[in-house]
């Protein structure tokens, strides 16, 4: 009972934020436009108007790993979800790629406002999503999508599998799914925690996965890699601390959906007996998908190896137009 009431207690908390946020927002853009949200705090650096461009928290020349992977699918009529937009760079990109509908999903308002200004500098439409905790989405968001952006999150939650397990239904078959995270570059099935904030200083960083680890879980949730992008933490020069102990990447894959797992032995036996796995996701929805025709430049399953990414290692200094920058011009 009390448990319940906490909850409901949350959503309506969320709720009131959303409509104060609402509110406020559109009265700002009345009064000021898009420029007026000029001076907030910002993850990304955003072009609001013409020459003034917002201060991110990321230097204008760090990769943007999935924004460079974007342009390698055709997102025409495509049906389009991302996971922790924060002010919704991606969902921009992927309106101007030509998506038929683009649906933004975080974790509450904190980005709304914002949000309502991006929209209104580059003249897009999209729909918006509190969904609070990044788990059990396939339980708070209804329908299908051809592509799924699930990037810069997983290191992010306390469980990475559950929230895997939790998007996948959503996912329509043939889809694509970008995971981008950080990993561990040694071999070996484990993940390193942020113990004392050994990997970075941000509060709310947990896990690294190895490229092993990863690529097990991925083929595990029915989801082929075909491309992928990395680049190592020690060519990064950034006031954010990338290195650690270990050597590290950030490592953005893009998967394709699959309707049988890639399965070993003992994968076979955990997808028809596991709880965890019939529990925590939702493989009749995702079986009862449509297919989707969503096409990629790559084709080709590929390995999460360090031989196979060393030939797709980007620099350490890209221009602004692969790093976390948007221009009024851009469209990819």
């Amino acid at each position: 009972m009390v448990t319940h009431v906490i909850r409901r207690n949350r959503r309506w908390n969320n709720t009131c934020a959303s409509l104060y946020y609402e509110m406020r927002g559109r009265l700002a853009l009345r009064r000021g436009g898009p420029g007026a949200f000029a001076d907030r705090w910002w993850y990304y650096s955003v072009e609001l108007t013409k020459g003034a461009v917002t201060h991110g928290q990321y230097e204008d020349d760090l990769p943007f790993l999935p924004r460079m992977m974007l342009r390698r699918c055709d997102f025409a009529d495509a049906t389009c979800l991302d996971l922790g937009t924060m002010e919704a760079m991606i969902p921009v990109l992927l309106c101007r790629g030509g998506a038929a509908r683009v649906l933004a999903v975080d974790y509450g308002p904190h980005c709304w406002e914002k949000m309502q200004a991006v929209k209104a500098a580059y003249g897009v439409r999209f729909d918006y999503k509190n969904v609070g905790a990044m788990d059990g989405l396939y339980q708070k968001i209804r329908g299908g999508f051809d592509f799924i952006n699930c990037s810069g999150l997983l290191y992010h939650v306390w469980s990475p599998l559950h929230v895997l397990a939790g998007v996948r239904p959503l996912l329509r078959r043939n889809g694509l799914m970008i995971v981008s995270t950080n990993v561990i570059l040694r071999d070996g099935m484990y993940a390193e925690f942020n113990a004392a904030g050994r990997m970075q200083v941000e509060a709310n960083t947990f896990w690294y996965p190895t490229l092993d680890l990863l690529e097990y879980q991925l083929h595990y949730l029915r989801l082929q890699p075909i491309d992928a992008m990395v680049v190592f933490h020690e060519m990064l020069s950034s006031k954010i601390r990338y290195q650690f102990d270990a050597p590290s990447g950030s490592l953005c894959v893009l998967c394709r959906a699959t309707d049988e797992a890639a399965a070993d032995p003992w994968m076979r036996r955990s997808v028809a007996q596991s709880w965890e796995y019939q529990n925590f996701t939702d493989w009749v929805r995702a079986d009862r998908q449509p297919v989707s025709t969503i096409a990629a430049e790559s084709t080709t399953p590929i390995e999460l190896t360090a031989k196979e990414l060393a030939s797709r290692q980007v620099e350490g200094s890209v221009s602004e137009h692969d790093a976390h920058v948007l221009h009024l011009a851009d469209r990819s």
